[in-house]
């Protein structure tokens, strides 16, 4: 799509075919009301999240598990495993085409920087953060690990044939069709495994941007602290296909939660062998602070005078000040929390700041804050009622930006001890339905400011190639967005696709904050 945004259209999934498949068409878009046009442009922003750049041949990952959220195994639909994503090897072509739009707003819109907040990666692996620099600086991406001659990962000639899996060019000879051709629609695309794997040039940004630390940047599957055995799984030649023995999906799942402890399956005697990666290591948070201060400028995260690896910074755009928090709790768990010390930052932070506005940015959202998990011996963790306390104290927070639940949705929140407002904009995520970014433009008219948002789509094709050769990047970012619409596991309760994009008021949209009532 070559629009700015959905302002001026919008894509919108067809009527399902009987197996539930759905296309896509373009339909009108969602125009912004021109009454909310007054005044002085401050900022321009792109807000993007969860990319979830996935080495989806890694031996750290877990896809075996995710069949038991599968609707033809279990009719509760609240049960959502998340671990395996049938277009997840074609996660790099999905950001760099969000990139691409997002370039081509920055210099059509004078957008003056893009903030990613949080899962870049899919599981803390440096092969996948080296994708993320590489597609957000520029340059060619080899989405490839382990055996450059062949694809290691489900879904390809793996033995047994396992029928859980989407195989894209269809089921070895002699075999059944795989649950997804069978009972969801899933369409057969030759060749696709092998072009995914192909290096491809990426344009990068013309604009400086901004990292914000997510779990799936920390943790393993954005859940479990690594341990010396995890990280030698991550490189290894282990790929496990099934539980150990004595374990069921239950006992996973106990251990395996929003909140710390939390801890990976012992590694199982069902597994294949594949190609070692030392590309595949794990990384520290000091070495994806570290990698953040790169020949092509700061990120954000940083070193201290002291030297002393720092995931939450601030800054300063046009005279807005921006915030960014680390809401990752360390000892392992998908929610999120803070720390004294960075309770403490934030607060001199906000109070020696003379900017009229201030703009939080962090992965988890406010309500997200709930990870409270210490071990014994360990700094005490913090929720949500902690930071609204100290944004309390400060009336400047206009705006909070945040990730993790891969949806659109816009908030107005009070915060405690004082009566003002704010505002919470989550934008979706890169790696599911919608695939889309979010354009913001901080207005100010005296007293008044407004934050007006419009989503964009990114430069897959709305109806990509099937065919053998055709597999261009925008083909690959099309099907990656079709087959994300199209997850099995998002057709129902809670967890539908269609949810993940909101309601209107969550995506084209201006907000309205008056300044002058918070001096």
């Amino acid at each position: 799509m070559q629009d700015d945004t959905t302002v001026q259209r919008r894509l919108i999934p067809a009527r399902p075919t009987e197996a539930g498949w759905r296309q896509l068409e373009v339909g009108p878009g969602e125009p912004l009301d021109p009454s909310n046009e007054q005044g002085i442009d401050v900022v321009r922003l792109i807000h993007l999240s969860d990319s979830h750049l996935c080495d989806a041949q890694s031996p750290a990952r877990l896809e075996f598990l995710d069949r038991e959220g599968d609707p033809h195994v279990t009719d509760d639909e609240t049960v959502f495993v998340g671990t395996y994503r049938a277009h997840e090897m074609l996660s790099t072509h999905t950001l760099d085409a969000l990139i691409r739009a997002a370039g081509s707003l920055a210099q059509r819109r004078k957008v003056d920087a893009v903030i990613v907040t949080g899962d870049g990666t899919d599981n803390a692996q440096a092969n996948e953060l080296e994708w993320y620099f590489t597609i957000l600086n520029g340059g060619v991406v080899v989405p490839d690990s382990g055996l450059p001659a062949q694809w290691e990962g489900v879904g390809g000639g793996e033995d047994p044939y396992d029928r859980s899996y989407w195989h894209p060019g269809g089921a070895p000879p002699g075999h059944e069709p795989d649950f997804p051709h069978l009972l969801y629609g899933f369409p057969t695309i030759p060749g696709l495994l092998d072009k995914a794997r192909e290096a491809f040039r990426a344009p990068g940004l013309p604009i400086p941007w901004w990292s914000v630390y997510g779990n799936h940047d920390a943790l393993l599957q954005g859940t479990v602290a690594p341990s010396d055995a995890l990280r030698r799984r991550a490189t290894g030649i282990r790929r496990p296909r099934a539980l150990p023995r004595g374990w069921d999906y239950a006992r996973v799942m106990a251990e395996f939660s929003p909140h710390g402890p939390a801890n990976y399956p012992p590694e199982s005697l069902d597994a294949d062998v594949v190609s070692a990666d030392e590309g595949r290591a794990i990384l520290s948070r000091e070495q994806w602070v570290d990698r953040h201060h790169d020949d092509q400028g700061d990120h954000g995260p940083h070193r201290d005078s002291r030297g002393i690896a720092r995931t939450w910074w601030s800054t300063d755009i046009n005279g807005v000040l921006v915030v960014a928090l680390d809401t990752v709790n360390p000892h392992g768990g998908w929610e999120g929390s803070v720390d004294d010390e960075q309770l403490a930052w934030l607060d001199e932070t906000l109070g020696t700041s003379t900017s009229p506005l201030a703009v939080l940015t962090s992965h988890h959202p406010p309500h997200a804050l709930t990870n409270l998990y210490a071990p014994p011996g360990t700094a005490e963790r913090r929720g949500e009622a902690d930071v609204l306390a100290v944004i309390s104290r400060h009336p400047q927070v206009g705006l909070w930006l945040a990730g993790h639940r891969h949806r659109h949705r816009v908030e107005r929140r009070t915060a405690v001890e004082r009566t003002f407002d704010f505002w919470v904009v989550e934008t979706s995520s890169t790696i599911d339905w919608p695939q889309q970014g979010r354009l913001l433009t901080l207005r100010r008219s005296g007293n008044q400011w407004t934050f007006a948002s419009e989503v964009f789509d990114h430069r897959g094709e709305v109806s990509p190639d099937s065919g053998l050769t055709a597999h261009t990047p925008d083909d690959l970012a099309g099907w990656s967005r079709l087959l994300a619409l199209n997850a099995w596991q998002r057709r129902r309760g809670p967890q539908h696709s269609d949810l993940l994009a909101g309601g209107s008021r969550d995506r084209n949209v201006v907000l309205a904050w008056n300044e002058k009532h918070y001096a």
